[in-house]
């Protein structure tokens, strides 16, 4: 799992004497997660599996939806929809996924069932991305000065969906656009060398 991490200094220790943001990609076996995350650093994660030190996804368990500047997110989902199987409040939003019942491996797909999704559910169509990071349950966005948690709202594990229950085929939009995949440059890990968290 592909996670990042973003200061505004250079509390990760590097790009020293830069003003740029600091950003550290880090990669965990899925099983080996940490359980406690830094609260003054922005913490997002990839939402599909990667092959270890590898930058490109390459499986997508969920499908998902960005819904930013909101209070609330029922009333968004349209009558009939399927309900989503978690929720976070993203602490300036909500971030909606929907499990699927059989894991997506085709990028071009994914983005297309994605773009779908959001306009749906009046999600951030550039968050409609199979490469999207999304912000880490337990973290705090820090983009303002009483940084908000963000926290899981919902999860209903049992809610494991086709992408068919979702739209129909002539409802997905042609997608000819290049799917950018390698934006992301791993940092090489030593796993022989890591200490994870206990738990």
């Amino acid at each position: 799992i592909h996670v990042r991490m973003k200061a505004d200094t250079d509390d990760l220790g590097s790009n020293r004497g830069s003003e740029a943001p600091v950003i550290r990609n880090l990669w965990y076996r899925y099983d080996t997660l940490p359980t406690e995350w830094p609260q003054d650093l922005h913490v997002w994660y990839g939402v599909a599996l990667r092959l270890t030190n590898n930058k490109a996804p390459i499986l997508w368990t969920a499908l998902y939806a960005d819904l930013a500047d909101t209070e609330t997110w029922e009333p968004l989902i349209p009558e009939a929809f399927p309900p989503p199987s978690i929720v976070i409040s993203s602490g300036h939003g909500f971030h909606l996924y929907w499990l699927l019942q059989t894991p997506l491996t085709d990028a071009v797909e994914v983005r297309r069932w994605l773009r779908l999704i959001a306009r749906r559910v009046g999600g951030d169509p550039n968050a409609a991305e199979p490469a999207r990071v999304l912000r880490v349950p337990g973290t705090r966005n820090i983009k303002y000065a009483d940084p908000p948690l963000c926290a899981m709202v919902e999860c209903h594990p049992e809610r494991r969906y086709a992408p068919e229950q979702f739209g129909s085929e002539e409802e997905l939009e042609p997608d000819q656009e290049p799917v950018q995949l390698d934006e992301i440059v791993p940092e090489p890990v030593n796993w022989n060398e890591v200490t994870f968290p206990e738990g």
